[in-house]
């Protein structure tokens, strides 16, 4: 009695059982077939609207009322090319928030030159990105961007990331996930940013990196640049007009830098720092080969602190030196030794 009454279906007959189960086996294909059939048919795409000054990256099955984007996102249309294509009618770009499913590695708005505003930006999904270069080149209209929200784990290059972002008066790089750590090519990385007033690199891991030449070029409103207490420069080789015409520029506190042994052509790293007071390089200048322009145009510098012992600069007698010798601290009126003299371009 027990048996029939509570007893399982496998207990009063196998017949049975194997029917059950195979009903169960079919159900759960079935399931895991239109879960499948759901996600094949999401799709990343971006629409624009109708007057054609807002596209909007979406992620949903509706893709054919848009433009589908490939695996990588290469096929949006932007242009790195030095300006050969623009795309000044493009004022805004909005990211929907299903759009984080698409993990994208090229995806970039390099020539949107009317581009003022993007909303929701912490919706692209970054973690597979390898490179950054070029990503808003030349988007001259856009004033603000916040990237704390990007995951860069993967991330190997922002050479000219901002390169010719002329409006740019604010960016935010510092976030729980933002790493710089694999990072080797800095260089350009805000050329022509000539809005931008301040900007905190303060989370910034340098331990990879290779090349900061000219990465403040022609920044000429920049007033602040926060670094890293300590950093990590032992893989640096390149940091040519690093600082160049950054005419607002009074302070540049670089104590963090560690000492750049791979490092000996300096030139230009602050010609045109016009309103520069005092610099100190004592902690990471150890000998230079070439230092051609280095202080140029430094009209308001009075002191530079080296190391004890100075700074050694080798080659000094080559002729290229020698014909280069008088630009070392051209214009530097107001530069003052240690024994009170004041320098002349003699």
């Amino acid at each position: 009695m027990k048996n029939k009454l509570y007893g399982s279906p496998c207990q009063s007959g196998g017949a049975k059982c194997k029917w059950i189960f195979t009903l169960i086996a079919v159900l759960c294909f079935v399931a895991a077939f239109s879960g499948k059939a759901m996600a094949a048919g999401e799709k990343p795409y971006f629409v624009y609207s109708s007057d054609g000054s807002t596209i909007t990256f979406k992620w949903g099955t509706d893709y054919a009322s848009g433009t589908q984007l490939n695996k990588d996102g290469s096929d949006f249309p932007y242009d790195r090319n030095l300006s050969v294509t623009t795309y000044p009618e493009v004022t805004k770009i909005i990211f929907e928030p299903e759009f984080i499913n698409y993990k994208p590695t090229a995806l970039c708005f390099a020539g949107y030159t009317g581009l003022k505003e993007i909303e929701g930006i912490e919706y692209l999904n970054t973690e597979n990105y390898t490179s950054f270069f070029r990503m808003f080149y030349n988007c001259s209209s856009l004033e603000n961007l916040d990237l704390s929200s990007f995951n860069t784990a993967k991330l190997e290059y922002m050479d000219e990331m901002f390169n010719g972002c002329t409006s740019l008066k604010t960016v935010k790089l510092n976030g729980p996930n933002f790493t710089t750590s694999q990072v080797t090519k800095m260089n350009i990385m805000f050329l022509n940013c000539k809005s931008l007033e301040t900007v905190d690199l303060s989370g910034f891991d340098t331990q990879s990196c290779e090349d900061m030449s000219a990465m403040f070029h022609r920044c000429e409103k920049l007033e602040s640049i926060v670094f890293p207490t300590s950093m990590n420069t032992t893989k640096l080789n390149n940091i040519e007009s690093m600082f160049r015409d950054c005419k607002s520029l009074k302070y540049l506190d670089m104590k963090g830098f560690g000492m750049m042994s791979k490092v000996n052509n300096f030139k230009n790293v602050f010609n045109g720092c016009e309103s520069l007071v005092v610099l100190d390089i004592s902690n990471y200048f150890a000998y230079v080969s070439y230092m051609y322009g280095i202080f140029d145009d430094c009209k308001s510098l009075t002191t530079i602190l080296v190391r004890p012992n100075g700074f050694k600069i080798e080659y000094l007698n080559t002729t290229w030196n020698q014909n280069y010798s008088s630009t070392y601290f051209g214009n530097c009126d107001n530069l003052i030794g240690d024994k009170g003299t004041t320098f002349r371009n003699a």
